[in-house]
């Protein structure tokens, strides 16, 4: 039989909350809290997230000339991106055409 040893944390309690390392936020009630994570960019809702990253997607392959299909494929993926990240930026990039062409 193991005998466990009570023992207290000294965490002190405060309406500041870290977020994403860069931001901190002052939270006076839970109430506040969702419109605090908003404000630092942080998404919680997980439909909001995954309609914002959609949208981002959608827009940066406009931008490109492209199109994003509406297959299963896509949704799975948006759905796994959706879990990974709170705070959902979209980034474009390009490969220089030398690159895509294959050896002879």
């Amino acid at each position: 039989m193991r005998w466990l040893k009570p023992f207290k944390l000294h965490v002190k309690a405060t309406a500041i909350t870290n977020l994403r390392q860069i931001f901190t936020c002052q939270v006076s009630s839970a109430e506040q809290y969702l419109s605090a994570l908003s404000q630092c960019s942080i998404q919680l809702p997980l439909a909001q997230r995954s309609a914002a990253i959609w949208d981002a997607v959608q827009a940066a392959a406009a931008e490109a000339g492209g199109e994003i299909p509406c297959g299963s494929a896509s949704q799975d993926l948006l759905a796994e991106v959706a879990n990974l990240v709170e705070a959902p930026t979209v980034v474009r990039g390009e490969f220089d055409p030398a690159f895509l062409e294959l050896p002879k």
